[in-house]
């Protein structure tokens, strides 16, 4: 489906892209594709973080809470603002969040005509419309360069020990205990150590906290700068998770990042 928003910007739901031209189209993740059009189908209703974190988030296997959810709402705004001056994502306080704008369904010929048209009259300012995106979004990688960073990391540590541990069945990290139905794996640098000293506390508490399921048959790989007993509180957890899904027939991983105080 093809939808024109407050008259001047397309949104494709089906090839997942906003533009203004159709030569300089954005293509938006699956998720912020869903959270858009969940959106333009309740133009003007205001929808709860509850509504939301189930619609957009648990319903497709993803990590299900509050924190992800204002995640995805603000990267949809950023998307938005390059096109739009208008912020037509809006905070109700105390309610949710209401989408609120004009929006119009529009067939494919349609859009082909239209488009052309916009095209037409773009053509003389195209070198500045494009510089302009341009400065937009180098200013926007910079004020993300960590966090992008840190989650190009993360992919990498699930790509890891998807095809290493997933595809080998193989691990070289020690089982130190079990939380529910959930093997843990104690990352470490030492060359020994005991692990009935491992404290399973911190990390138990972070499961509870991000509404990760161990009912479920799982294993995580686990560190923690500070995690054998005796050490002071605080520091680093990282760990990684892996759920086997046997209706599906295919493994589920994530990562979790988080700073103790």
């Amino acid at each position: 489906m093809i939808f024109i928003i407050n008259d001047n910007l397309y949104y494709n739901s089906e090839k997942k892209s906003i533009y203004i031209d159709v030569n300089k189209e954005i293509i938006i993740s699956t998720t912020l594709n869903r959270l858009l059009l969940l959106f333009i189908h309740n133009n003007g209703v205001i929808l709860s973080r509850d509504f939301l974190v189930t619609r957009v988030l648990a319903e497709h296997g993803q990590v299900a809470n509050e924190k992800n959810i204002n995640s995805v709402i603000a990267s949809l705004r950023r998307s938005l603002s390059i096109y739009l001056d208008d912020d037509i994502i809006q905070t109700i306080p105390n309610k949710g969040i209401k989408f609120n704008a004009r929006v119009t369904e529009v067939t494919e010929v349609t859009e082909v005509t239209e488009v052309t048209e916009v095209t037409e009259v773009t053509e003389v300012t195209e070198v500045t419309e494009v510089t302009e995106v341009t400065e937009v979004l180098i200013k926007k990688k910079r004020k993300n360069y960590i966090q992008v960073s840190i989650i190009s990391i993360l992919f990498l540590v699930i790509f890891f020990i998807y095809y290493v541990f997933v595809k080998n069945n193989y691990h070289t990290y020690p089982s130190i205990g079990k939380i529910n139905n959930c093997d843990i794996h104690f990352i470490n640098t030492l060359h020994y150590f005991n692990k009935y000293r491992v404290d399973l506390s911190r990390l138990e508490k972070s499961i509870k906290k991000y509404n990760i399921n161990c009912n479920r048959v799982g294993k995580i790989y686990y560190y923690n700068s500070n995690a054998i007993k005796d050490n002071d509180g605080g520091g680093i957890i990282f760990y990684s998770y892996c759920f086997f899904d046997e209706k599906l027939g295919s493994t589920f991983c994530g990562s979790v990042y988080d700073e103790e105080n």
